[in-house]
């Protein structure tokens, strides 16, 4: 557990970390090697997503999803709910703390 996010190694260099709180459930990847590593979008749930930035400003609501949002193709939505990144910083933050120790 860090920083409130659950952890579970998937394979060599890859964690997989879910935060849960009230409805909503992120889920990130995280790639390491022994000198950097990364924090990549996997999943959601009951968060807004828009896939691309087209369905953003246009405002189309089936591309917001409230249960499990993936989108197709794209790696990382054009835009998820601000909370977002504010956990995904709090995790950084809390690795970067981790790997400093």
């Amino acid at each position: 557990n860090i920083a409130g996010w659950d952890t579970k190694d998937v394979s060599p260099g890859q964690i997989i970390a879910t935060y849960r709180i009230r409805v909503h459930t992120v889920m990130v990847l995280i790639s390491y090697t022994e000198n950097a590593y990364s924090i990549d979008y996997k999943n959601s749930y009951a968060m807004k997503v828009h896939c691309n930035e087209e369905d953003k400003e246009a405002g189309r609501s089936s591309k917001i999803t409230s249960g499990s949002g993936t989108c197709p193709d794209v790696t990382q939505p054009a835009y998820i709910h601000e909370e977002y990144q504010v956990w995904v910083n709090e995790l950084n933050r809390a690795i970067s703390v981790a790997l400093q120790s």
